[in-house]
C-alpha cells in the first residue's frame, strides 16, 4: 500500500491519494468523522481520484465509526465500500 499522486490534465496542482492498495488496485479515503459532510467529501475525492487511473480502481472510505444508514446507502450506490475502525 502507498499514497499516490495524481495530477489531472490542465492542472498544476497535484492529488494525492490516502492509500492506493496496487496488489488489487483499490483506493481507501480516510476521515476522522463519519459526519455527513466528510463522508460526502470522501467520496466526492475518490470519485475525482478513480478518474486518473487507466484501470479504473474500487474504493472505499475509511471512518473512525459507521455512518447513519442513508449515507451507508449513498455509499453503496457509489460502489463504494464503508470501512470503520470503532476503539
Amino acid at each position: 500500500m502507498q499514497g499516490y499522486r495524481i495530477l489531472p490534465e490542465g492542472t498544476t496542482r497535484p492529488l494525492f491519494v490516502d492509500i492506493h492498495d496496487v496488489s488489487n488496485n483499490h483506493l481507501y479515503e480516510a476521515k476522522a468523522s463519519a459526519s455527513r459532510e466528510a463522508v460526502r467529501m470522501a467520496l466526492g475525492q475518490l470519485l475525482d481520484y478513480r478518474r486518473g487511473f487507466q484501470l479504473r480502481p474500487e474504493v472505499s472510505v475509511l471512518l473512525p465509526e459507521r455512518p447513519v444508514e442513508d449515507l451507508l446507502k449513498l455509499l453503496a450506490e457509489n460502489r463504494s465500500e464503508e470501512h470503520t475502525s470503532e476503539l
